[in-house]
């Protein structure tokens, strides 16, 4: 009979893939073992590893002659009552105690309610008997008071002490339920797993293995560090970050980390087929049309000029998966709070102008326009904004490719002052005019409350028709620098507001629509 020999092999944590709900960690070891069968234990792993994800092979080393028989996960449950510390054996016993009082409080109250229920029909048994007694003549006056006090004041009593029970068992109930909250925290048991590794080894050198699994309860997201440099010459110096969560169990110390935008599965269903039938309708007479608003979904600015173009890689439309690695080594503990991890850092040159958007906010905003310097795509993510006098605040950056602009806000300047004001006025239609018109007017009043000049690219914007029977006009004399709209409806003015200067922006445009289109 062959005799195998078991042996503990050391093999920490290398480094661990992220991805977006899980992740895969990967350990290396070798252990000194002489030629034979031996069975080799890794203590001290995560309790919540996928089975079926274990991989256990030999490292790619000519001089390893090691052959991987068998390999699987084990695990136990440890309950040591007997070793709990004297504070957790007290708290069992209190909880023990406090709910055979409970109970037993419970109960009282139950009979303290059937008795009152009783009183209250044997009150109700007397007045009958005392109007029969009344109807043939026989009145007893004394008598009937007497017996009615004594059920009114038993059934008094029967409520103040229901109620005073009731009072008890809602403060039992909570001290109970914060009790066993206490025990949960503290609670006397433990999963410890390790992983059994069948090998042969034939050679004198060490037996070198590595050992991959995937763990859920660990996830990553990416996040952003926007610092502004200071005038004449704006900078953006961009630290990527990666906010790493792992509660699986073991603590991932010194390990390298990589992060994926894979989604790895086990598995996926095709959808269900569902009856889609085609129906004639009639032809409505009126056309019904609503006012919404409509997002500009874009991957960033557009490049600048002459730089290269850049494939843009898909994340959800089958495209290459973007894989990102942590600039240094890190330390993630398995306690569930979120941990900092640098990619990279990458520095362009910025831009600042003063933008009033008045229509959605009425502050004028600072906005930055860069490059995102980076040779990899930014993912979508928040981001920390900090400026010469420290963090100003924290922002989105939507997904930008490599060598794609960006735009962030830095928050309002504090020196400038806008006020917006809209109207519109409903024309009469003419009694042989088949065109409704509305006429609209906005105006818009900017003050420059500091001592040196300001520059501001005030936007505004016009609806956009989809419908034929609708019609959107700019009227010229109406609008300041007699502006045109682009393709979006988004009109643009730059102006010069000097120290203590107040400005005005105008705009004015009609909508025109058919007497048969109505409002939803």
């Amino acid at each position: 009979m062959t005799t195998v020999h078991t042996t503990a092999i050391d093999a920490p944590i290398r480094s661990v893939t992220l991805f977006e709900d899980r992740a895969s960690v990967l350990r290396a070891g070798s252990v000194q073992i002489e030629p034979g069968r031996h069975r080799l234990t890794l203590p001290d792993v995560a309790p919540v590893v996928a089975d079926r994800s274990l991989r256990v092979e030999p490292k790619d080393d000519p001089s390893c002659d090691t052959r991987v028989l068998d390999f699987r996960v084990k695990r136990e449950l440890i309950v040591r009552k007997s070793d709990l510390p004297p504070d957790q054996a007290a708290l069992h016993e209190e909880e023990r105690q406090r709910s055979r009082e409970l109970g037993a409080t419970k109960a009282r109250r139950v009979r303290r309610q059937a008795e009152r229920d009783a009183v209250r029909a044997a009150a109700e048994l007397l007045l009958t008997e005392l109007a029969e007694d009344a109807g043939w003549g026989r009145g007893e006056p004394e008598r009937w008071r007497s017996e009615l006090d004594l059920l009114r004041e038993r059934e008094a009593t029967l409520d103040q002490e229901i109620l005073a029970l009731a009072d008890g068992l809602e403060d039992a109930e909570a001290e109970l339920a914060d009790l066993r909250r206490r025990l949960i925290v503290t609670r006397d048991h433990a999963i410890t797993t390790w992983i059994e590794i069948e090998v042969e080894h034939s050679g004198s050198a060490p037996a070198s293995l590595e050992i991959s699994y995937l763990v859920p309860c660990a996830c990553w997201r990416p996040r952003y560090r926007a610092t502004l440099g200071a005038e004449p010459s704006h900078s953006l110096h961009l630290e990527v970050q990666a906010a790493v969560w792992q509660h699986t169990g073991e603590d991932w110390t010194d390990a390298l980390l990589r992060f994926s935008t894979q989604r790895p599965s086990l598995g996926t269903e095709p959808p269900l087929l569902a009856e889609d039938r085609l129906r004639a309708q009639p032809k409505q007479e009126q056309v019904v049309v609503e006012l919404r608003e409509q997002d500009i979904q874009t991957t960033g600015l557009g490049q600048q000029r002459g730089d290269q173009a850049h494939e843009l890689p898909g994340v959800d439309d089958g495209g290459e998966p973007l894989h990102l690695e942590a600039a240094h080594r890190a330390t993630v503990p398995s306690d569930g709070r979120p941990y900092r991890v640098t990619i990279g850092h990458s520095r362009a040159e910025a831009s600042l102008e003063r933008v009033v958007m008045a229509e959605r906010h009425s502050a004028v905003l600072l906005r930055c326009t860069s490059t995102n310097a980076a040779p990899h795509p930014l993912l979508a993510g928040p981001v920390d904004l900090i400026a010469s006098s420290g963090r100003v605040g924290r922002t989105e950056l939507s997904f930008v490719a490599p060598g794609e602009r960006l735009e962030l806000g830095f928050g309002p300047d504090p020196s400038l002052r806008v006020f917006r004001r809209a109207e519109q006025v409903e024309q009469e239609q003419g009694v042989l005019s088949r065109w409704q018109t509305t006429d609209h007017r906005v105006e818009l009043k900017l003050s420059n409350l500091g001592d040196t000049p300001r520059r501001v690219l005030v936007i505004e914007r016009i609806p956009v028709s989809e419908l034929e029977q609708i019609r959107i006009e700019l009227r010229a004399e109406g609008t300041t620098a007699a502006n045109t709209p682009d393709s979006d409806g988004f009109l643009r003015w730059e102006r010069e507001l000097a120290a203590g200067a107040i400005d005005t922006v105008e705009l004015a445009y009609k909508v025109m629509r058919r007497s048969n289109v109505v409002d939803r």
